[in-house]
C-alpha cells in the first residue's frame, strides 16, 4: 500500500517541474567531502512533444463547403516555458515536423483520386503554409 502512494505522491512532481521533467537527468556534482550539489540537465537525446493549437474556418458558397485550416504560431510548443532551451528545441522540432507533413500530406494529395483528394487538402494546406512561415 505504501508504493501505490508513493507513486501518486511523485507523479505530481514531474507535473510542476514544468517542460518534460522525463528528458532532463539529475547529475550530482562532489565540490567538497560529502558535499554534493545536484541539478538537473536536459537529455539531447529526448526528443520534446511538439504540440500546438488550430483554428478552422468553414465557408460555403452555393452547395461547395471550403475548409481553411491554421496553426496558430504563437501556441506551438506552448506546454514549454517561453525562452527555456526545451522549447527551443521544441519550436525548432516543429518546423522541421511541418516540412515532413507538407511533404507527404501533398503527395497524397497528388496521389488521391478526385473528390477523394479533398480530404487531404486542408491539412495540406495548413502544415504547407506553416512550413514557409513558421519561424522557430
Amino acid at each position: 500500500m505504501q508504493k501505490v502512494i508513493y507513486l501518486f505522491a511523485v507523479l505530481p512532481l514531474f507535473i510542476l517541474v514544468g517542460g518534460n521533467a522525463l528528458a532532463d537527468r539529475l547529475v550530482r556534482e562532489k565540490i567538497g567531502p560529502n558535499i554534493y550539489k545536484s541539478y538537473r540537465v536536459q537529455d539531447p537525446e529526448v526528443k520534446p512533444a511538439v504540440n500546438w493549437r488550430v483554428k478552422t474556418t468553414n465557408t460555403t458558397s452555393g452547395s461547395d463547403t471550403r475548409v481553411r485550416k491554421e496553426i496558430l504560431h504563437e501556441t506551438v510548443c506552448y506546454d514549454y516555458e517561453p525562452g527555456s532551451i526545451i522549447f527551443r528545441n521544441c519550436r525548432q522540432a516543429a518546423k522541421e515536423l511541418f516540412e515532413q507533413k507538407c511533404e507527404s500530406l501533398d503527395k497524397k494529395y497528388r496521389e488521391t483520386k478526385k473528390p477523394y483528394d479533398k480530404a487531404y487538402r486542408a491539412d495540406r494546406d495548413m502544415f504547407c503554409r506553416s512550413a514557409g512561415s513558421f519561424s522557430p
